[in-house]
């Protein structure tokens, strides 16, 4: 019984566990109520940044555009619209999301950004869970909605977009499962992960990440389960109560939407490139063994020659590949690659698209898929038989010959790594090169503001350069082509091959949507108006600085650029602490239990990051150029956060 100050027994005194939880109560609200008020404050300010800007309009026939397409052919009730080459090119996953954001009236810009801070909610939480600190949860959550690549990637129709926040909350669930010690409460959690997992899969090509994910995971788990003295049929148990609701989710979803494409295309696949008959054709061609092996070309033109002859299916593509058709898909690998004029890896499938419906074998779904699996079954014959030398294929998608590519996985690794480090954070504006009836497409599908798709009363200050013929004004033009302002350019170090320009609008002049640069033998180059340096040709340009002359416009831009100068100090710093935290928990590493759930989630984060920054390495250095930051960007967040994670760990260990 509880004793009062004079040592007489006391009815109204607390015992001394509720004595306990009282003082303990308010330092968890105000804990709480402090990580709530940084939550809406990271919120606030994102809305506040991005408030005036809208989904950039991009006139890209295989990406950006060719989704805006599919999200309307679902708004108009027409799923992905009418077939040709071009409708099953890209997974259902993004322009459902896009259709969804559409019919619930909010504009996708700002619906990109409440989803992912929806996401890193969700993470946050997660992490708390485990027992990482407030400020390290309230650092992690900052990180993610405030990344500056964000800033840029959630105004563009690209798949990356949803993938990051989709794969936040997959994480987020993998986490929770972490802690939930019984078998029934582990299958419903590992239910709950199946969701955004299957999305995951179904989204972008890289599925095989989504696998190495839930191996890893499971392997994970089954390692800290036994070393709790769980029986192995305990612990196969609840590996399988964790593989099977996810496979279920993974395989119902690519089940629905491979349904509804059979049913609308007549071919039962979620998109054309895990059709058999494709498949069969693009390994058909990669077991041809070329007379010279190069870098990022699987199948020179010998290697097609011998294909021709082997084929007289595939032959029927020989006038376009090897003719204007194909010298455009050079083209372009030679712009992105700067290498021999050759059909690249990544441009020949996509050539072979092109030529397959140029000689009429698109006309529908299965035709195209007899077709590739004709054409596919007379070059494997020819293999198999001796009459072309061939080799093994192991991936589809990376070079099946070694030599040409190991020696460049050093320089490929750094170059994604540099992507980590290397950031922009201003959004762009709608392409140049897109029409009228593309900029209406993309306000249509992802509800844009048409006044925010412009800037008006703007400061433009940049530089031109052209040895031979420089530029001698720049013209601020509406979408509509329509001269707004024209200033002169100076050479203010006295070199007549690079000009500057310094470019000012009156609000009631118009509104800008690009630049033109006049060069002196009057030739004109059209750009996008955005803060960016490109070279066109022999012509190279900068635009340093581009801002509306409000004084709100002018704190965005400060704040933007002070978000994207500061990312390279941030993971440098958090790399750095994490190596101390890591030797100091190996320091310790008899007197650390590995089997807490918050190194579970350390190790998941990272096995996350590795395994995307691997796999962009050897498509860097086998296929194409992979090191960029779209590619990065649904890792780089994570990336800081499972650093501080570590740090956390080492910090709020009891043995330290």
């Amino acid at each position: 019984m509880p004793i009062d100050d004079r040592g007489h027994a006391s009815e109204s005194s607390p015992p001394s566990a509720s004595r306990a939880i009282a003082r303990r109560w308010p330092r968890i609200r105000v804990g709480t109520l402090l990580l709530l008020a940084g939550v809406v404050t990271c919120v606030g300010l994102k809305l506040w940044l991005v408030a005036t800007y809208e989904m950039v309009a991009r006139a890209s026939s295989l990406d950006q555009l060719r989704f805006a397409q599919m999200a309307s052919a679902l708004i108009d009730g027409r799923w992905l619209g009418d077939y040709d080459y071009l409708t099953l090119i890209r997974q259902p996953v993004f322009p459902l999301w896009i259709w969804l954001a559409h019919e619930s009236g909010i504009p996708l810009r700002i619906a990109n950004e409440i989803l992912l801070a929806g996401g890193a909610l969700a993470f946050a939480a997660a992490l708390r869970r485990v027992g990482v600190g407030n400020g390290t949860v309230m650092a992690c959550f900052a990180t993610i909605v405030l990344q500056p690549m964000s800033f840029v990637w959630n105004g563009e129709l690209r798949a990356e977009t949803l993938y990051s926040p989709v794969l936040l909350v997959a994480l987020a669930a993998l986490i929770r499962l972490a802690t939930a010690p019984r078998l029934r409460t582990c299958a419903a959690w590992a239910a709950v992960a199946g969701i955004p997992l299957a999305l995951l899969w179904h989204m972008r090509p890289e599925s095989v990440l989504v696998a190495i994910l839930v191996v890893q995971f499971v392997g994970m788990e089954a390692w800290r389960w036994k070393r709790k003295d769980r029986t192995w049929s305990w612990v196969a148990a609840r590996a399988a109560c964790i593989a099977t609701p996810i496979a279920l989710a993974v395989s119902a979803l690519g089940f629905a939407l491979a349904s509804r494409n059979a049913v609308q295309y007549g071919v039962a696949v979620v998109s054309d490139e895990a059709a058999p008959g494709y498949v069969a054709l693009e390994r058909a061609l990669l077991r041809i063994r070329p007379a010279r092996s190069t870098r990022y070309v699987a199948v020179p033109a010998d290697a097609r020659r011998r294909a021709y002859e082997a084929s007289p299916t595939f032959r029927e593509l020989e006038p376009w590949l090897e003719g204007d058709l194909g010298g455009k898909w050079k083209t372009f690998f030679r712009v992105a690659t700067h290498a021999e004029d050759e059909l690249g890896d990544a441009w020949l499938f996509w050539a072979i698209r092109e030529a397959a419906a140029s000689a009429g074998h698109y006309r529908t779904a299965a035709d195209a898929e007899r077709y590739y699996a004709a054409a596919a079954a007379e070059i494997d014959a020819a293999c198999d038989a001796g009459r072309i030398a061939a080799r093994p294929v192991l991936l589809t998608s990376v070079n099946p010959d070694p030599a040409t590519f190991v020696a460049h996985l050093p320089a490929s690794l750094l170059r994604v790594l540099v992507r980590f480090v290397r950031v922009a954070a201003t959004p762009a504006r709608d392409d140049p090169g897109a029409s009228p009836d593309v900029r209406a497409l993309f306000t249509k599908v992802a509800n844009r503001r048409p006044a925010l798709t412009t800037m008006s009363a703007v400061r433009v200050r940049g530089w031109a350069s052209h040895p031979a013929d420089p530029v001698v004004s720049v013209v601020a033009r509406s979408a509509e082509g329509d001269e707004i302002a024209r200033v002169p350019t100076t050479s203010p170090n006295g070199a007549a091959e690079s000009r500057s320009f310094c470019l000012e609008v009156e609000r009631d002049a118009g509104a800008v949507a690009r630049l033109s640069f006049h060069q002196a033998s009057g030739s004109e180059t059209d750009v996008a108006l955005a803060e960016r340096q490109e070279t066109i040709g022999a012509l190279t340009y900068r635009v340093d600085y581009l801002c509306e002359r409000s004084l709100a416009a002018r704190m965005r831009r400060a704040v933007l650029r002070a978000l994207a100068h500061v990312q390279p100090a941030l993971v440098l710093i958090a790399g750095a602490a994490a190596c101390v935290a890591l030797a100091a928990l190996y320091r310790r590493r008899r007197a650390v239990d590995g089997t807490q759930p918050i190194y579970a989630a350390s190790a998941l984060i990272a096995g996350v990051v590795l395994a995307r920054v691997l796999l962009l390495a050897l498509l860097d250095a086998s296929s194409f150029d992979a090191a960029h930051s779209r590619y990065v960007y649904p890792v780089a967040s994570l990336a800081v956060c499972g650093m501080l994670v570590v740090v956390s760990a080492a910090l709020s260990d009891p043995e330290r």
